[in-house]
């Protein structure tokens, strides 16, 4: 499901499944996540409300179990065994359903655990054909990622390329060798149902001019950008090494190590926003631990309308990040420096604990509605809380001003004050 959703990130059937199967293997907040995306995709989709309920009742919230089980049960009839059933084995009120489809004579004849056998054999069967056509579909995608018969003119004089190495939301990357330097690089061209969609060349015409203007040690550099008939490829530095999610996701770092990443990361934060440049999705996804022990942002303005934001806020027709990290004010397409350091506190909040601030949407963020990390990380001292919660502000006017701000204040903390290794 994984390799899928790089292929076809907004296929909510693929966010289905991986939330149902990261239920069952106890990662609940990954089940959540997951689900919360689909019903960004789809806010009637009864699996999501379904996968999201089960993933409470793995995290021991059964009132909102119940409500996501509930709201399941009256967009979709067969889930409502499972409602009835999760609510009974742990106590908590079953309230009525609405609608009359609930009370059909067939199904007061039919005794209900009988029912509930006959749904889930149905809906397995219906799954593994979903199943078998999705991954036909995706299929079909990686086809279409792949580089055509032949390589554009304007390329291959000076590039030879090779295997697909990322994929982004309208463009393929490749491994490269720059002919010419005698050096490895990366091109990213558009994928082939984008080839003649003029808007989509002119946004990566603006983002490639925006990350070209940028170089700083910390920022992924721009070699050239090449263009024809056809559209734009981007050819920038290739690296080599691993993104931070893939370290957070083997354990808690230490404050030293936190120091290592984050430093370089505000600084190149700083630096883009002197240029008024708002990188605006922030991740630890999109931050690469090289080889060499260097640390890079990826994709800042890649695959992405490139925000440029001076003094006073300015607005999007469309919102642009990843709802984890994106600071309320984001959500509703305000675009402003402040932006960054919102995700650079939701960055923060995982590498100490492990796991994301918010789950949920923007309510939450309003509200601060996350667990302080000193409650998370034993003998972790209170001056991280204080750090995250001036970060996490949901009023921009209130939060840390800048990227150098939030460093200022992290550099200051001793080491002796975190409970991680």
């Amino acid at each position: 499901a994984s390799r899928a959703l790089a292929l076809a990130p907004s296929v909510a059937a693929l966010r289905d499944a991986r939330a149902w199967a990261y239920t069952r293997m106890g990662r609940y907040t990954d089940a959540i996540a997951d689900a919360n995306h689909s019903l960004e995709i789809d806010p009637k989709n009864p699996y999501a409300f379904a996968n999201r309920g089960h993933a409470q009742e793995g995290r021991g919230d059964y009132q909102a179990m119940a409500a996501d089980l509930k709201a399941a049960a009256e967009l979709n009839a067969q889930f409502e065994p499972d409602y009835r059933d999760s609510t009974r084995r742990h106590g908590v009120k079953t309230e009525p359903l609405s609608g009359d489809r609930y009370n059909l004579p067939l199904s007061e004849r039919i005794p209900w655990r009988i029912r509930s056998f006959l749904i889930v054999l149905a809906s397995s069967l219906v799954g593994g054909l979903l199943i078998g056509l999705g991954l036909l579909h995706v299929g079909a995608e990686f086809k279409k990622s792949r580089p055509s018969h032949s390589i554009p003119a304007v390329l291959e004089a000076h590039y030879e390329i090779g295997k697909p190495i990322g994929w982004g939301g309208m463009g393929v990357v490749y491994a490269a060798r720059d002919k010419r330097l005698n050096r490895p690089v990366a091109v990213k061209m558009l994928r082939d149902e984008f080839a003649l969609d003029e808007q989509a060349k002119k946004d990566l015409a603006a983002e490639a001019r925006t990350v070209a203007e940028l170089h700083h040690p910390a920022i992924v550099d721009i070699h050239a950008v090449e263009q024809d008939e056809n559209g734009l490829y981007l050819v920038f530095e290739r690296l080599e090494g691993r993104t931070l999610d893939k370290l957070i996701a083997e354990r808690r770092l230490s404050l030293s190590e936190i120091k290592d990443v984050l430093g370089p990361v505000c600084s190149a934060l700083t630096y883009a926003h002197a240029h008024d440049v708002v990188h605006l999705d922030l991740k630890p996804q999109n931050v690469m631990l090289t080889q060499d022990g260097g640390v890079k942002i990826l994709d800042f303005g890649i695959s992405r309308h490139a925000a440029r934001a001076g003094k006073k806020p300015t607005t999007t027709q469309s919102v642009i990040g990843t709802p984890h990290y994106m600071a309320p004010e984001q959500e509703y397409g305000f675009v402003r420096r402040q932006n960054d350091v919102f995700a650079l506190g939701a960055v923060f909040y995982e590498m100490l604990t492990g796991s994301r601030p918010f789950e949920g949407p923007t309510p939450a963020k309003l509200a601060k509605k996350y667990i302080p990390p000193s409650l998370l990380v034993k003998d972790l001292d209170p001056a991280f809380d204080e750090l995250v919660d001036k970060a996490l502000e949901p009023d921009p006017e209130k939060r840390i001003a800048s990227a150098a701000e939030f460093w200022d204040q992290l550099a200051a903390i001793p080491e002796n004050l975190i409970g991680v290794s």
